[in-house]
């Protein structure tokens, strides 16, 4: 979630792949994810994550690097080149982190709270993937979604960023038009 200029909280959702060999501990994350728009998908393998990437368009793969290293971006990379990778760890190193992004992570990092800094790390690599597979042909404007309200154009986005706004308060409304 980052807070546009206008205060307001905005959303750029996607279609997420998280890999982890239990995932049964990462449904917290996973229910946060989902909660703000993202579509989840999950594999306990890099088999199994290779062949979701073929079955689905996935925006971004976010793995345990413990457990699959930079195996998860090399299969990745190779089957589907625009999707972005997240490598989590749970004791981050600088020699690790090197060979992370030299081998095309978009993040590396200490496995994150599954609240804001998650869906943060998210947003940051939705817009970054998003931004490198951009056409001239294609907008800049972000997609944005609050609730079932879903835009990418411009003056809705403003209008969803004003209601997140007024739904943080206790401030009656009346909306007319």
């Amino acid at each position: 979630v980052s807070t546009h200029p206008s205060g307001g909280n905005v959303i750029a959702f996607g279609t997420l792949l998280i890999v982890f060999p239990e995932l049964a501990a990462s449904t917290e994350s996973v229910a946060a994810l989902r909660k703000h728009g993202h579509d989840v998908l999950g594999a306990e393998s890099v088999a199994d994550a290779l062949a979701l990437l073929e079955e689905h368009s996935i925006d971004v793969v976010i793995a345990d690097s413990d457990a699959f290293g930079l195996e998860v971006i090399e299969r990745t990379q190779a089957v589907t080149p625009g999707t972005g990778v997240i490598l989590l760890t749970a004791d981050p190193t600088r020699a690790t982190a090197l060979e992370a992004f030299r081998a095309g992570a978009l993040e590396y990092t200490r496995h994150p709270d599954p609240g804001d800094e998650l869906l943060d790390l998210v947003e940051r690599a939705l817009c970054r993937t998003r931004r490198a597979a951009r056409t001239d042909n294609e907008r800049d404007e972000p997609i944005l979604r609050l609730g079932a309200l879903v835009t990418a154009s411009p003056p809705m986005q403003k209008i969803l960023r004003l209601i997140q706004r007024i739904s943080e308060s206790d401030a009656s409304i009346l909306l007319t038009g």
